[in-house]
């Protein structure tokens, strides 16, 4: 049983690892419609860029036949953004990834670290006034090697990386629920799922001395997650619920921070050669702050 436990896990790490990438920063506060002037927006700063710091962490818990087994992965992410002007309607802003790393410690060892082929590479995206990633394209072209194997790309770094801004006049207390779906499709996995969103406007905050405004959010969902490891097919299901905290800074245009913390009770199916299914919790914390 041992070494089958120990096969086992080594064969999760490409979804484990990916997924510390993708699923927390799909959740947002989706709001269907465009801002409008006098709402939140936002304007980078032309010629002045402004550097972000991104930490994933994973903690999942299996329960193989009785058998509690752990894997904890971190990643982190260091990015600069720098305007590049208007595109239309919308903002062009030049991302260049400084720095990546990775590590997974679970039954089957520790692995990972520093991603140097990626670092100090650059491409564009075009965001909407109030966050929406309108052309994420170019990012496809910068990939990098996954820990457990298969390559990565940009896309899953900056597809959802800016929260979304409400599109109404806000004034302390307001508050809005919003529920999207979300169906993305990597090299190496396919997620899809629901996010709803329940969102508050707390009013205006000091944040590290800037002037911001606090926007809180309750999550719940559902999550499918597909994959190939080894032969096998692995499916994670289940529902999750969670928390987020977002300060924008008006007067900078853009956000200072985002936490999200979140949970995921389900289960992960292998298919091949024989079918095995078993219990699966999923705690997972995500922080991204200006560092200027």
């Amino acid at each position: 049983m041992k070494t089958r436990n120990h096969l086992f896990v080594r064969s999760l790490l490409s979804l484990i690892v990916v997924f510390t990438l993708i699923s927390v920063t799909a959740f947002s506060q989706n709001n269907p419609s465009a801002s409008k002037p006098g709402k939140l927006v936002y304007n980078y700063p032309l010629n002045t860029p402004v550097r972000y710091k991104s930490t994933t962490k994973v903690v999942q818990d299996m329960d193989i036949n009785g058998q509690s087994m752990q894997t904890n992965v971190i990643s982190y992410i260091g990015l600069t953004l720098k305007s590049a002007g208007p595109s239309g309607s919308n903002f062009k802003i030049t991302v260049t990834v400084d720095t990546m790393a990775q590590t997974v410690d679970s039954p089957a060892g520790f692995t990972g670290g520093a991603i140097p082929e990626i670092a100090g590479k650059s491409y564009n995206v075009v965001i909407s006034p109030d966050g929406k990633v309108v052309d994420n394209s170019e990012a496809k072209n910068v990939t990098y090697a996954i820990v457990s194997g298969g390559t990565g790309d940009a896309m899953q770094i900056t597809d959802n990386f800016f929260p979304v801004l409400p599109a109404d006049n806000l004034t302390p207390g307001y508050t809005w629920t919003a529920e999207d779906s979300i169906n993305s499709k990597t090299s190496t996995m396919v997620t899809l799922g629901t996010v709803k969103s329940e969102n508050t406007f707390e009013g205006f905050e000091l944040y590290n001395g800037v002037n911001c405004a606090k926007i809180t959010t309750v999550l719940s969902g559902t999550r499918i997650m597909r994959t190939q490891s080894q032969g096998m097919d692995i499916k994670v299901t289940g529902p999750y619920t969670g928390s987020m905290t977002v300060f924008f800074a008006p007067s900078m245009g853009y956000f200072l921070k985002q936490y999200v913390n979140t949970k995921l009770t389900g289960t992960i199916d292998i298919t091949a050669p024989d079918a095995m299914s078993f219990p699966l919790v999923m705690d997972i914390t995500l922080t991204k702050e200006a560092i200027n």
